[in-house]
């Protein structure tokens, strides 16, 4: 499907849509395996472990366990993990601190993003991001991204008490850059969170179907589905050539 897309605003989901979440945390994982683990088969079966039990933790997120403190959450996650692997050592603590400080190294953009959304405010559309998280890992992170200058809005889960694909967390986020929602644009990579929940306030979108995941038939579906951040840039690009001067206003 081929529709038009307004662009009074567009906003974005964070991870594994404006930079590759999915590579960091396993990039980190495999770090803590070989730095924290002499031996290294154990060390692999460590890193497989904290992967599954992080994206568990992710996909169970709710409105209930988003308002919990998450001080020391990584810790908490990786000595679950560890617990699940009968001959690992118990050492928790050690490998979130390891695993925390890799991450801060290597949080990278996907190419071309910070130009689109240069591009988009130099359009004059509002830009927003909303995101599943927690203030105490995500405004690091959207810092250590070099995204703060480039957003009008930031909308974080357990600041709102909400999580998508609540309806009220995208109206809120239109309410707070302005723009009615049948104005904005949602580009996400969960089709469950960010575009059933944009599609449910009226908002178009686009969904970055990083995962190669398939609908049905029968499924609301996206206006734009594209494989890559290079195909939200082409689509966005394209509608703002093809938008008169006076649909900016």
């Amino acid at each position: 499907m081929n529709a038009p897309l307004p662009l009074a605003a567009v906003v974005f989901d964070l991870d594994d849509t404006l930079h590759d979440d999915t590579l960091s945390f396993n990039s980190a994982a495999q770090h803590v395996a070989t730095t924290c683990f002499s031996d290294h088969e154990l060390g692999a079966r460590a890193a497989a472990a904290y992967v599954r039990e992080l994206e568990r933790f992710w996909q169970a997120l709710s409105e209930a366990s988003v308002s919990r403190s998450v001080v020391g959450m990584r810790e908490r996650v990786w000595t679950v993990a560890l617990a699940s692997i009968p001959d690992a050592p118990q050492i928790g603590a050690e490998c979130a601190k390891v695993y925390d400080a890799y991450r801060r190294e290597h949080f990278v953009l996907w190419d071309g993003v910070r130009e689109l959304l240069l591009t988009l405010r130099g359009f004059g559309s509002r830009v927003g991001l909303l995101t599943n998280g927690f203030r105490e890992t995500h405004r690091e992170k959207i810092a250590l991204l070099g995204l703060e200058d480039l957003l009008d809005a930031v909308i974080i889960s357990d600041e709102v008490g909400m999580v998508k694909p609540n309806p009220a967390i995208f109206q809120l986020m239109s309410e707070r850059l302005g723009v009615p929602a049948s104005q904005t644009t949602m580009v996400g990579d969960r089709y469950d969170k960010d575009i059933l929940g944009a599609k449910s306030v009226g908002m178009k979108t686009i969904w970055l179907n990083i995962r190669q995941e398939s609908l049905s038939a029968t499924d609301p579906q996206p206006e734009h589905t594209v494989a890559d951040f290079r195909g939200v840039a082409n689509i966005l690009r394209a509608t703002m050539q093809a938008t008169p001067l006076v649909e900016r206003i």
